[in-house]
C-alpha cells in the first residue's frame, strides 16, 4: 500500500510539473548577446534572476514580460519593444511598447544606470518602484493589461524583440529600424514651435484663447507634418485649469542629446 501510494503521490507531481510547464510561455529573445544589456525574460529559467521585491507578484507578471538590466554607467531613457506572438485562436499578432522618458519633464530614466526594470507588453517601471508595483501604488503598473489586451497562446513561443534602447548620453543601442529617436526629435521641435507661436501671439497682445482656437484651426486646414501636434499642445492647453503651469512645464521639456547609433555591441 506504501509503494502504491508513493507511485501515486509521485505521478500527480509530476502531472503538476507537466501542466505547469505546459501552461508557462516559451519566451525567443531576437536580439544578439549585449554587454551592455541583458533582456532577462520572466520564465521558469529567468525568474531565479527576478529582484526580491517582485518575488510575490511573479504570477501576476504578464506573458511577454522580461527585466531590462543595464550593464552600464549610463541611464536609458527609452525603450522600444515588439512582441511577435500567436493569439488564443491561432492568429499571428505583434504588440509594441514606447518606454519614453522624454515624453514629460523632469528626466526621470527608464532604467537607471547599473540597475533594471520591469518590462511588460503594456508599461515599464524602473526597479526603484517596484515597491510601488507590487503595493499596486504605481499608475499604468506593468501589471495590469491596457486597452489593448495582450492575449497569447501560451503553447506557441513569443518572441521579444527590442528594436532600440536609447541611452541618456545619446548612443542608441540595436538594429533600430523604427529610427524611435526622430519622434523624440520631432516632438521637442514641434513643442520648441508651439511656444514661440503662443509667445509671438502674445506679444502682440492676443488673448491665450483665441491664440489656441487660431492654432487649432490653422492646424487642422494644413496636411503638412507636425499639424496634430499643433492642435494637441493647443487642445492640451485649452482642456488644462491652469494653462499657464501647463505652458511652463512645455518650456521645461526634456532637451534630447545628440543620437548616434552604436549597434548590438
Amino acid at each position: 500500500m506504501k509503494n502504491r501510494f508513493l507511485i501515486q503521490l509521485l505521478f500527480v507531481g509530476a502531472l503538476t510539473t507537466i501542466c505547469k510547464a505546459q501552461t508557462m510561455p516559451h519566451f525567443i529573445v531576437a536580439n544578439k548577446p549585449s554587454q551592455k544589456v541583458e533582456i532577462i525574460p520572466v520564465d521558469p529559467a529567468g525568474e531565479a534572476q527576478a529582484p526580491a521585491e517582485l518575488a510575490t507578484v511573479i504570477d501576476r507578471v504578464p506573458p511577454g514580460s522580461f527585466l531590462l538590466k543595464n550593464n552600464t554607467s549610463e541611464p536609458i531613457t527609452a525603450v522600444i519593444t515588439t512582441w511577435d506572438y500567436v493569439n488564443a485562436v491561432g492568429q499571428p499578432q505583434q504588440a509594441r511598447l514606447n518606454c519614453d522618458a522624454y515624453l514629460g519633464a523632469p528626466l526621470d530614466p527608464i532604467v537607471h544606470a547599473h540597475e533594471s526594470a520591469l518590462i511588460s507588453p503594456y508599461a515599464c517601471a524602473n526597479q526603484r518602484v517596484f515597491g510601488h508595483v507590487v503595493s499596486g501604488g504605481v499608475l499604468g503598473s506593468p501589471l495590469e493589461s491596457g486597452p489593448n489586451k495582450f492575449t497569447p497562446d501560451l503553447t506557441s513561443p513569443i518572441h521579444i524583440y527590442l528594436d532600440s534602447i536609447i541611452f541618456e548620453n545619446g548612443d542608441v543601442w540595436g538594429p533600430d529600424n523604427l529610427h524611435y529617436y526622430t519622434v523624440i526629435q520631432e516632438r521637442h521641435s514641434a513643442i520648441e514651435r508651439f511656444i514661440a507661436e503662443v509667445a509671438t501671439a502674445r506679444a502682440s497682445g492676443t488673448d491665450l484663447n483665441l491664440t489656441l482656437a487660431q492654432i487649432e484651426e490653422s492646424a487642422s486646414a494644413r496636411r503638412e507634418p507636425g499639424q496634430a501636434r499643433r492642435t494637441y499642445y493647443a487642445k492640451l492647453l485649452r482642456a488644462s485649469p491652469n494653462p499657464e503651469a501647463t505652458l511652463e512645464q512645455l518650456r521645461h521639456h526634456p532637451l534630447p542629446p545628440t543620437f548616434h547609433n552604436i549597434g548590438e555591441l
